[in-house]
């Protein structure tokens, strides 16, 4: 169910949005402009998918029921995603010893410089989650308000329904990546597979739980709002 009621876009936060939304796509094309672009890493496909969803973002912004179906349903996975690649990264780069950064450059056969590569890394792994957090900085009462209210709209089948793929949606994007390509591989780590793997779904699952707590459960007057008995303990966390 949408709701029928929706706040207007702060003028700032749609500008923005406008303004993250052409950087990323002016990154993407000098990406595969200058052949740094490899389809088969997780990182430059999330980061394409990503900034194309920005574009559905700013084009949803003036249309009430597309503004909305996008704040339910890709919002969640643009958050689970984008912050999972910044987090995961860290994590792999500490247990390969940074192997896989030496390894595309020319140091060990690869075709740029460890400079070049350097650089395209802190601009697709570390960056794309400060323009998502300042996009988010400068939108987030509209997106709240939006999400709250069509959430609110909704049964309570189809709050628990919503607020589980809030928390798991990135995993969908992550689980057809590995489906077709070699995740273990294309991002090595002193660990077992299922270690590697099972490392990506906790910090997807923890950082979409946080974010969805933060959009639903805040200040309110529970009467009004309908807020289920769940929702007073979920506030203290």
């Amino acid at each position: 169910m949408i709701a029928k009621t929706t706040p207007s876009f702060s003028p700032i936060g749609y500008w923005t949005l406008m303004l993250v939304t052409l950087y990323r796509m002016v990154l993407v094309s000098l990406l595969i402009g200058f052949r740094v672009f490899d389809p088969k890493m997780f990182t430059y496909i999330d980061y394409t998918l990503v900034s194309l969803a920005y574009l559905l973002f700013l084009y949803s912004a003036r249309t009430v029921w597309l503004y909305q179906l996008f704040t339910l349903y890709v919002l969640p996975v643009i958050i689970g995603t984008t912050l999972s690649v910044t987090v995961s990264i860290v994590v792999i780069l500490q247990s390969n010893g940074g192997s896989l950064l030496i390894g595309a450059s020319t140091l060990n056969g690869g075709s740029h410089s460890l400079g070049t590569v350097h650089t395209v890394h802190t601009l697709v792994h570390f960056f794309t989650s400060v323009d998502m957090l300042l996009m988010l900085l400068f939108n987030w009462d509209f997106i709240k308000a939006n999400y709250r209210a069509t959430y609110m709209a909704m049964g309570n089948t189809a709050r628990i329904a919503h607020a589980i793929w809030f928390i798991v949606g990135a995993l969908v994007v992550l689980t057809v990546y590995m489906m077709n390509f070699n995740f273990v591989s294309n991002y090595p780590v002193h660990m077992l597979p299922w270690q590697s793997v099972l490392l990506q779904i906790v910090v997807s699952i923890l950082i979409g739980f946080v974010f969805w707590l933060r959009l639903v459960v805040g200040e309110h007057d529970e009467r009004k709002a309908g807020y289920t008995p769940i929702h007073k303990w979920l506030r203290y966390l």
